[in-house]
């Protein structure tokens, strides 16, 4: 069997990945919440590939072998020392990022919003035992959990070029999940604590921000499943807070909040962050 993923933000993509890669199962996740649209591939010896459409419509694809973890190595050194999905094995800016990589090099010609060749790698995007976000082969594209794309999910108005009659014949062969999260105070700490204030912001507007982005977020979860009704693609719901892991077919399986504290910015005012939290549960 194989696996389909399909979520908001927040909601165990990082460790979805490391779960099927450290079970010796190969990962495909399709990023386009800051366009251009890409898609990264990785097998579990840590082969990565990565594809994107330039702007003749032809499709571009790199690839590279990473060094694997070594045996009996701790899963959290695994997360630390190999890298989150915006990784990528050469520096653009300073920083290994395949965002900045397609965004800061014009030469590049990398189209935004694929209209051409970027579905070729669907291919070998449907052979990997798990797909993260497949939305972008159904031909949506947009910030995951975000209000305008749910909103552009709910008009059913595509902005990329895909042959959907026959993804979403490959959808039904597999085991689609979409995740759901019930424990709100974990999560508005999650988004709390991962996003940082924009200097145009002050502390108000941040929070109303967030705010807005936690209530996007959770109404998501219900726009993707009538998607998936409305292409009649069958699916179960995940709970990420209470549901075993094992549904996905992996033995290896680490504890369920390992992954929580990976992407916090340094220098938190915990006490504030909490009373943050609290407002918006009372809220």
């Amino acid at each position: 069997m194989k696996y389909s993923y399909f979520c908001p933000m927040s909601s165990g993509k990082y460790q979805i990945r490391q779960i099927f890669l450290n079970n010796n199962k190969t990962h495909c996740l399709m990023c386009c919440g800051h366009p251009p649209v890409y898609a990264v591939m990785m097998t579990p010896d840590y082969k990565w590939d990565w594809y994107w459409e330039n702007l003749d419509g032809e499709l571009v694809h790199e690839t590279y072998q990473d060094k694997k973890p070594k045996d009996g190595e701790e899963w959290r050194k695994h997360l630390h020392g190999y890298h989150d999905e915006t990784w990528y094995y050469r520096k653009t800016d300073g920083e290994y990022s395949i965002k900045k990589l397609l965004k800061r090099r014009p030469e590049l010609r990398v189209r935004k919003f694929p209209q051409g060749d970027f579905q070729k790698c669907f291919k070998h995007a449907f052979e990997s035992d798990m797909i993260v976000n497949p939305l972008v082969m159904l031909g949506y594209a947009g910030v995951l959990g975000g209000g305008n794309f749910g909103s552009q999910i709910q008009q059913r108005k595509t902005n990329m070029h895909v042959n959907l009659e026959d993804v979403v014949e490959e959808l039904r062969k597999r085991q689609n999940f979409v995740t759901i999260k019930e424990d709100m105070r974990r999560l508005a700490f999650n988004f709390f604590t991962n996003t940082t204030r924009p200097p145009y912001h002050n502390e108000k507007q941040f929070v109303e921000q967030v705010h807005r982005n936690l209530e996007n977020n959770k109404r998501f979860e219900k726009i993707i499943a009538e998607l998936l009704d409305y292409y009649k693609i069958p699916y179960e719901w995940f709970n990420l807070d209470k549901d075993d892991y094992s549904v996905f077919g992996v033995d290896i399986i680490p504890d369920r909040n390992i992954t929580d504290d990976l992407f916090k910015y340094d220098g938190l005012d915990y006490d504030k962050v909490n009373q943050w939290v609290n407002d918006f549960l009372n809220k």
